[in-house]
């Protein structure tokens, strides 16, 4: 774990860090970018989510209710995130393969 990733992002590197090493895609040499293609997103993608959960799907504004404005934000950030798990080996079908390798 980099001595410098932030609190907030110390979570998701618990729960995916080993599964990249595995995968082989994680080193020191590519940790920053792994947290910065995986981690940041995740954690960004869980804060969106969290407050669209405490806001609601629709919020008012003076034409009455209307959805989320960070809806289209998170739905912008989903490419990015699993572009990054691909990356790295984290999706489900090539953690699939890897498993029937073995």
């Amino acid at each position: 774990m980099p001595s410098d990733l932030p609190d907030s992002l110390r979570p998701a590197w618990a729960s995916l860090a080993a599964a990249a090493v595995r995968a082989g895609t994680l080193t020191a040499e590519t940790a920053p970018g792994f947290v910065d293609a995986v981690l940041a997103p995740l954690d960004l993608a869980r804060w969106i989510r969290a407050r669209i959960e405490a806001d609601g799907l629709l919020v008012e504004d003076d034409n009455g209710p209307m959805p989320h404005p960070l809806i289209r934000e998170y739905a912008a950030l989903v490419p990015v995130l699993r572009a990054g798990l691909r990356l790295y080996g984290l999706t489900p079908e090539l953690v699939a393969d890897r498993e029937d390798a073995s």
